[in-house]
Formats: C-alpha cells, sequence, structure tokens
C-alpha cells in the first residue's frame, strides 16, 4: 500500500507534490532498494525525455527544479546507478 502511495506523490501534476515524493523516496529507498531503484529510474528517464523534448521554457525550469531536487536528495542513489 506505501508503494502505491509513494507512486502517486511522483506522478502528481503538483510540482511540490512530486518535489515531496522525491525528499520522502530517498528517506526510504534504503528499506526496500529493490523496489523503489526502477522507479526512479523510470522517473530520471521521464524527466531527461521531459526536458529535452519541451519547448516551452516555463516547463523547463519546472524540470530543472525537479533535476535539482533530485540531485540535493537521492546522491547516494544517483552515485550507486552509476557505479554498475
Amino acid at each position: 500500500a506505501i508503494q502505491t502511495s509513494v507512486t502517486q506523490y511522483i506522478a502528481d501534476p503538483s510540482p511540490i507534490v512530486r518535489k515531496n515524493g522525491i525528499k520522502l523516496i530517498s528517506k526510504i529507498y534504503e528499506y526496500n532498494p529493490f523496489y523503489f531503484k526502477p522507479l526512479i529510474i523510470d522517473f530520471l528517464q521521464q524527466i531527461l525525455l521531459s526536458m529535452v523534448s519541451t519547448t516551452n521554457i516555463a516547463d523547463s525550469a519546472i524540470i530543472a527544479s525537479f533535476l535539482a531536487t533530485i540531485t540535493k536528495h537521492c546522491k547516494a542513489i544517483i552515485n550507486e546507478l552509476f557505479q554498475q
């Protein structure tokens, strides 16, 4: 049940809710990395795809703020992904 709730946080249309979802995942990742790792990878792929495909500057700013939140709160997770 908690896994579904967390997924809903990062799928929410509100940037504030999404950022809070990223923070939440960064705190609970260590308890179930096998579930959250693919979720984080998918989220990063969506963000990067959105960033290269948008022509709207306001959307780009929102997307960039997600990247800033991810790099701030998920450093250990990102390092783990790139060490494989």
